[in-house]
């Protein structure tokens, strides 16, 4: 199994086929733990340490590894008294539709790298075959562009969310995840600038901020922009209905104390 090749082809595997973002780390992790232990066909991993080292819930990494399992990402034998669960990674590589797998297995670059050669320089004869390779790489739909740009981000939405909010807590963090797997990177942090304009720099009000969104199917911040306007005209309708209805009563008040008046 070759580590850079199967991290690449993680990665396409993702934009293609949905993982939950605790799915996401969980098998990073993994990856990390069999590199440590020098890259055995089965190799052991203490629950505590994957839930250590991963920063989730134990019924999350729990929920995390039956999607792995069942997605032929990986093999699991659970641990027995005194004797640690048994991992297996199961190559990314081959989960991949042919077009996309051979453009991984046929890669001269890393090829090149492992023969400790540099593929950019040009008098390497690869350096021809890796030109080509990038010129014929197949090319991404739209929402495949979306939602790399979006896990290239996601960084940003924790920093946001520590540098406004506070530090997160190991399940707030989850949660954020979540969210952000959800509703994307650009969509968590339009809901933290709203949250903070709004006065309400805690991780429930986000969620609050978050739920009326999911709950309106909002997607983009395109559609998110168009659903404030919606809610600030109502809500500005809203206030002059009100503001005519108090006219109306002090007028009628005044008329009542005209004829309370007269009849004195």
């Amino acid at each position: 199994m070759n580590y850079m090749k199967e991290l690449n082809a993680f990665r396409e595997y993702v934009l293609r086929f949905h993982l939950p973002t605790s799915a996401v780390v969980l098998w990073y992790t993994l990856m990390q733990v069999n590199n440590s232990t020098g890259w055995k066909p089965r190799f052991e991993a203490s629950n505590s340490i994957v839930n250590q080292l991963c920063g989730l819930s134990k019924q999350s990494v729990a929920n995390a590894r039956t999607i792995l399992i069942e997605k032929g990402l990986i093999d699991y034998t659970p641990g027995k008294k005194g004797v640690a669960p048994i991992y297996q990674m199961l190559s990314v590589v081959d989960q991949l539709p042919y077009a996309t797998k051979d453009a991984y297995t046929s890669s001269n670059a890393e090829q090149a790298q492992e023969h400790n050669t540099n593929p950019t320089t040009t008098n390497d004869p690869s350096f021809d075959q890796c030109e080509d390779e990038k010129w014929n790489k197949p090319k991404e739909i739209p929402k495949q562009k979306e939602r790399r740009k979006e896990s290239k981000s996601e960084e940003d939405a924790f920093i946001v969310y520590e540098a406004n909010f506070g530090m997160l807590s190991p399940i707030a963090r989850e949660s954020l995840q979540e969210w952000i797997a959800d509703m994307g990177d650009a969509m968590v942090i339009a809901a933290m600038k709203l949250a903070i304009k709004s006065g309400g720099q805690t991780f429930r009000y986000l969620e609050k901020i978050l739920q009326e969104w999911s709950r309106a199917k909002l997607e983009t911040v395109e559609q998110l922009k168009v659903y404030q306007q919606r809610k600030e005209q109502h809500r500005a309708r809203g206030s002059s209905s009100q503001a005519k209805a108090d006219q109306k009563g002090a007028v009628f008040a005044k008329l009542r104390k005209g004829s309370a008046h007269d009849e004195r």
